[in-house]
């Protein structure tokens, strides 16, 4: 079985969101837009609390608060959304239907083996961003994390596994990581920016009242959120093909270092 490049990887991994949309959007507007919305209302909550006056640095306040917070969010919820969106490539494999209470439970089952390896890429990715290019290295590394969590039961370390398996695959993982960097990169920025000026970007940029602005900008953010909740659901698709690729077996088939899926 050949391996699965870049562009046939994308292709089926929109092929399945397009399949399983109700699904897929449910889980984009938990894990994104969902919260979003918590990050921001715990973010505008500590800094009414610890910087309520402009001679504190609010916006010190308020990034730790949104990056402590996305950090437990993504940990939790993450895994969980994660192992859902995983159950919609195993029903491919298998050529078989799928719905969002089934997706939901095989999530749930799995959650509980998954979320410590989750949680663990995902605070050394944050936390290699700081210097950006530990973060970059931590994330080929960490690729196949979720994937090698939620299918492999009798697996005992996640991350020393991705990091082994995905040793000659990081130059397309990069590449696949590239791509959604189109989307990544000015989704950080747009929400930097917001937060420190959210009246003048709004306002000046896209010509809007200030009536206008107070109802329009709240909702811009969850709504990138939902967008990269959707990313993230076909970057974990992405990495699924990448993993099992290894083996050359279909996931229902058996293979070396992934157990056959249950969906129960």
């Amino acid at each position: 079985m050949p391996r699965t490049g870049l562009f046939a990887a994308l292709g089926n991994a929109f092929q399945v969101v397009f399949q399983n949309l109700l699904t897929v959007f449910v889980l984009a507007v938990v894990s994104g837009g969902l919260g979003t919305l918590v990050s921001d209302f715990v973010a505008s909550t500590a800094v009414k609390v610890f910087a309520p006056d402009r001679g504190r640095p609010e916006l010190l306040v308020s990034e730790l608060t949104r990056t402590v917070v996305d950090l437990g969010w993504g940990a939790t919820v993450g895994a969980l959304t994660a192992a859902c969106t995983l159950y919609l490539w195993v029903q491919r494999e298998r050529g078989q239907s799928t719905n969002f209470y089934d997706a939901l439970n095989y999530g749930l089952n799995r959650w509980s083996r998954m979320w410590g390896a989750h949680a663990g890429a995902l605070v050394a990715v944050q936390l290699g961003m700081l210097v950006i290019v530990p973060g970059i290295l931590f994330g080929l590394q960490y690729a196949f994390v979720d994937a090698i969590a939620t299918l492999d039961a009798k697996e005992p370390n996640p991350g020393e596994r991705s990091r082994k398996l995905t040793a000659r695959r990081r130059g397309l993982i990069f590449s696949t990581f590239a791509i959604f960097g189109l989307w990544w990169i000015p989704y950080q920025g747009l929400l930097m920016f917001m937060i420190q000026d959210p009246n003048a970007f709004l306002g000046g940029a896209l010509h809007l009242s200030e009536d206008t602005v107070k109802w329009v900008g709240p909702l811009l953010m969850p709504a990138a959120g939902v967008v990269n909740g959707l990313v993230l659901v076909l970057i974990d698709l992405c990495m699924v093909q990448y993993y099992l690729d290894l083996f050359r077996k279909p996931v229902d088939a058996g293979a070396e270092g992934a157990t056959a899926p249950s969906a129960t």
